[in-house]
């Protein structure tokens, strides 16, 4: 149509959500709001992966840009909207998530590209869960992962 200006996306947002409702729930809300350009996919992020595909004799592997990795969490974070949860805190909490939370971040960094963006969060106050995380993962990038 003459006159009429034409948006192409540049590219696109894949969200991921280990948790089936929540996903469906994603779902729902772009379906409301109308946005397009985004896929959702149920899937563990620590597991995730991207296939190499070959163009000629050229290797290429699908990476993305930035990444948000709102890993899980103790959600320590939201005692103050939720008093309540003080009653089932317990200081290991925050120990048995580590793990998860660092390989959920290691595989973030593998599907980045070289240059990109990567932010870590969570709704958690505990440095077990944030700083040792994130110096875990340094530790391992120094030695090459």
């Amino acid at each position: 149509i003459y006159g009429e200006r034409r948006w192409l996306a540049k590219g696109c947002v894949i969200a991921n959500d280990a948790d089936y409702s929540r996903a469906q729930m994603l779902i729902h809300q772009l379906h409301r709001s109308g946005t397009t350009g985004m896929a959702v996919i149920n899937h563990p992020g620590q597991f995730l992966h991207t296939n190499t595909s070959k163009v000629g004799s050229i290797k290429t592997k699908f990476q993305f840009d930035k990444i948000l990795c709102d890993v899980p969490c103790s959600g320590d974070g939201a005692t103050r909207k939720l008093p309540i949860k003080w009653l089932t805190w317990h200081t290991s909490d925050g120990m048995v998530l580590h793990p998860l939370q660092l390989s959920i971040l290691m595989k973030a960094i593998n599907l980045l590209k070289k240059g990109g963006l990567i932010v870590y969060s969570t709704c958690s106050l505990n440095p077990i869960e944030n700083e040792a995380v994130i110096n875990a993962l340094f530790q391992k990038v120094g030695k090459g992962l």
